[in-house]
């Protein structure tokens, strides 16, 4: 069952049933109903009990209007209503011609539970009045609920051995000996519940957008490289789909690599930073003339070449290897130096 919350606006001369399919009849007809300036009517000098069939709350509630002649007594709000039980009710009673001084309770095996007394002074004739009934307790043979004016707790009734302990919400009104109808501004059988459904997921650029990057919906993209590193972070909440190059390595100054290191760096790029170390693939070679510019003999690479005896010479006689034409140059210098001597 739900909760329901009813203002009767519709085209004056609409009965109730016309109105809302949903509503039926313990005592009366859709007949002895009638809108009126957006008020439900319920007929003079007769008695309507009307239910709900889509509401079982336990709990109804009603806002008469201000009769323009008599009184709003004996209308109310009823639960546990049936197709042949009016269930339990309550309803303002006694007046002494400004304001009303009694309410009056029925519901249980003899029909009548008790009146009380209202506070007096309180609630004028003339004031548009809201009444709310609602169950507090059902033992599966005695009902015990509690009666509201004006949101304001004016007691409790025990219906013993009542005759109704389940049904629907609804309206009980007595007009017999009235002859001016029943006045309603509204029905309400408990608060509305929200049901909102979110029914889209939030995208990565929404999360972005409001600075959270924690995903309470379905992310369905992965973040992009190119978005991570805008957003000044590397570490990859989605899935990085593609490496970073050398460049982008280098870029960054920083040399290690996270992705793949799809080329080899080659002897000028490790040459220009001072580091002749060669973490890639060494593809040449050092010339001799390259060697001998940084006064170093050591070949890091292929010594493709062989140094002329002069170059030698030039060099202190410093050779490593073996050449005829050295020692026929050496042994010349040897005579020359003896002969001057």
């Amino acid at each position: 069952m739900a909760v329901v919350n009813q203002d009767f606006i519709a085209a004056d001369g609409t009965s109730l049933d016309t109105f809302d399919s949903d509503w039926d009849f313990t005592t009366g007809a859709d007949a002895n109903t009638d809108i009126q300036s957006n008020r439900l009517e319920l007929q003079e000098y007769t008695t309507v009990v009307a239910y709900h069939s889509g509401s079982s709350e336990q709990q109804a509630e009603i806002v008469l209007d201000p009769s323009a002649t008599g009184t709003a007594r004996r209308i109310g709000p009823a639960i546990n209503v049936t197709s042949t039980e009016e269930g339990q009710y309550f309803y303002l009673d006694n007046d002494n011609g400004t304001y009303y001084t009694t309410i009056t309770a029925y519901g249980g095996s003899v029909g009548w539970i008790g009146s009380v007394a209202l506070p007096a002074n309180t609630y004028a004739i003339a004031n548009t009045l809201s009444l709310r009934l609602t169950e507090t307790s059902n033992d599966g043979t005695d009902v015990t609920f509690s009666v509201f004016i004006d949101d304001n707790d004016e007691g409790s009734f025990v219906a013993l051995a009542a005759p109704s302990v389940a049904g629907n919400d609804g309206i009980y009104s007595r007009r017999n000996d009235n002859d001016s109808p029943a006045v309603i501004q509204s029905f309400s059988s408990g608060s509305a519940v929200a049901t909102n459904i979110f029914a889209s997921t939030l995208s990565p650029a929404t999360l972005v957008a409001v600075g959270e990057a924690a995903n309470t919906g379905t992310l369905t993209a992965t973040l992009s490289p190119a978005t991570l590193s805008a957003a000044g972070n590397t570490a990859n909440s989605g899935n990085v789909v593609t490496t970073l190059g050398p460049a982008t390595l280098s870029a960054t100054g920083n040399s290690a690599n996270y992705g793949n290191l799809a080329v080899t760096l080659a002897p000028a790029t490790l040459a220009a930073i001072g580091d002749v170390v060669n973490t890639g693939t060494l593809a040449v070679t050092l010339a001799p003339a390259t060697l001998v510019a940084t006064g170093n003999m050591k070949g890091l690479g292929t010594f493709s070449t062989v140094l002329a005896p002069a170059t030698l010479v030039a060099a202190n006689g410093a050779y490593s290897g073996s050449y005829t034409d050295l020692i026929v140059g050496e042994m010349t210098y040897s005579i020359q130096t003896d002969i001057v001597r």
